[in-house]
């Protein structure tokens, strides 16, 4: 594990580095942001596959994480009962120190160009590095505009983009399963297999497998053993991850959305990059419908703000980096083609 540190903030990164590839002139490089619970162990598999799709990744732990600067006391506070301008203000805070960690990077590495993904809760980090753009210094600014490709958005859940209303809950929030056992019942669900009716054109969500997982394929977890005990850190996600998916962050999120992916402003302090989002199409109900959403919503914004293109990884569950490690870089390369 490696680390770079944010002298002007104080903040320290770990993170692992697949390696310079073969031809570095060509390479893809993907900086990548895990989700909620796993840290960057989660990406070794896929990290694996990178030098044979001439491709670089770097796994970020994100703060709290093993090697990371923890959040100290009123950024936990903030995160749990904080009012709805202190949670974007702390969230774009966290969005700008993702960006200089990046720019960070990019000097410290000799990175020509970088692509920037963020994989399920971790999209809410990833919108809020988009959006903080406008409150960099100019310096810092102006490479990332430079070097910063493509954002990647992969098979994010409604509650990392600031959906309210949804009608279907998780496992976490299943009163009938006892409440010790939820965690556990969770990461067999998120991490199982879907097989929802995506061929009608009515996007209802009713369509949706909500709890009912394809038996013929079992859960990611179920095949990882003793190895979840490396590439899960449920302990660290409590501070900013639980407050960060619960009903009461969800305004906090939308404002960064809005921000991050229909602003024109902020679009145009973006001028060479774009953005791609990428579902998983076995995934678990709340990440084709937030994919609907966000499609209904960027078709209503006609062209405003970012760049936005959908893409999807066939057969995939929301693991499918641990899964599916070759079909899932070659859908990371793909996502950054024109």
């Amino acid at each position: 594990m490696q680390s770079i540190t944010i002298p002007t903030k104080g903040i320290t990164f770990s993170y692992l580095d697949s390696g310079v590839p073969a031809n570095p002139a060509s390479a893809e490089t993907f900086i990548v942001i895990h989700g909620h619970s796993f840290n960057a162990n989660v990406w070794q598999k896929v990290m694996a596959q990178a030098p044979s799709h001439g491709a670089r990744i770097i796994a970020i732990n994100r703060r709290n994480y093993p090697g990371s600067t923890e959040y100290d006391r009123s950024e936990a506070e903030t995160f749990a009962n904080g009012t709805l301008i202190d949670r974007v203000a702390l969230m774009k805070e966290e969005g700008a120190i993702l960006d200089l960690m990046v720019d960070g990077l990019v000097r410290k590495l000799g990175l020509s160009s970088v692509n920037v993904l963020g994989w399920s809760m971790g999209n809410a980090f990833l919108m809020s590095m988009i959006a903080a753009i406008v409150s960099l210094p100019a310096a810092a600014a102006q490479r990332l505009q430079a070097a910063v490709k493509t954002f990647i958005m992969w098979d994010a859940p409604i509650t990392a983009l600031g959906f309210e209303g949804y009608e279907y809950n998780t496992p976490l929030y299943d009163e009938s399963i006892p409440s010790e056992a939820r965690g556990f019942a969770f990461v067999k669900w998120v991490s199982s297999y879907f097989v929802h009716d995506l061929a009608s054109p009515a996007r209802d969500i009713t369509q949706l497998k909500v709890f009912d997982a394809d038996l013929s394929r079992p859960p990611t977890i179920e095949k990882m053993g003793e190895q979840i005990m490396a590439v899960a850190s449920f302990v660290e996600s409590a501070v900013g991850d639980v407050p960060i998916v619960s009903d009461g962050f969800q305004p906090a999120i939308a404002e960064i959305r809005r921000a991050a992916l229909f602003t024109p402003a902020v679009a145009a302090c973006w001028p060479q990059s774009r953005v791609t989002y990428l579902w998983n199409s076995s995934s678990c109900w709340n990440v084709v419908w937030a994919t609907w959403t966000i499609e209904a919503e960027a078709k209503a914004a006609a062209g405003k703000g970012m760049p936005l293109a959908f893409k999807v990884l066939e057969g995939g569950n929301h693991m499918a980096h641990w899964d599916l490690p070759d079909k899932t870089m070659a859908a990371f390369v793909g996502s950054v083609k024109a």
